[in-house]
């Protein structure tokens, strides 16, 4: 019968263990729940991605919301949204631009007010200052 005290308080020692976890983990779900302010804000994110364009979907979600930012489109849905882009004194960022680098590409880079840091041709990357 030893076998089966011991088999009984074990059994005891693992029911605790899963009323433990399973309501100790009710809890911690509970306090850590998304507020639903904060899914609503997901929400109004994720339809925004779903709506860009091809175009847009090449170019770094933090360089759009930074741009929707500025133009004010964001401040309603996203009050306290930041993105971490930094800007300077004349509104330029610095961005990495993978493709095809050519005369035509650089050039037009400057046409709109940008600034060629570097290109390498051979890795098909420019790096440039431009404003959003």
């Amino acid at each position: 019968m030893s076998w089966l005290k011991s088999r009984h308080s074990n059994f005891s020692r693992a029911t605790a263990l899963v009323g433990m976890l399973v309501f100790g983990t009710v809890g911690f779900a509970q306090e850590n729940a998304v507020h639903p302010e904060g899914l609503r804000q997901m929400g109004f994110l994720m339809q925004e991605k779903a709506a860009r364009t091809p175009a847009q979907r090449k170019i770094s979600s933090n360089l759009l919301h930074t741009l929707r930012l500025q133009q004010g489109s964001f401040t309603r849905n996203l009050p306290n949204f930041r993105t971490g882009v930094k800007l300077d004194d004349q509104g330029k960022t610095v961005v990495d631009i993978r493709g095809e680098v050519s005369d035509e590409v650089l050039h037009r880079i400057q046409a709109l007010g940008g600034t060629v840091i570097n290109a390498l041709e051979n890795y098909g990357h420019i790096r440039a200052a431009m404003t959003l």
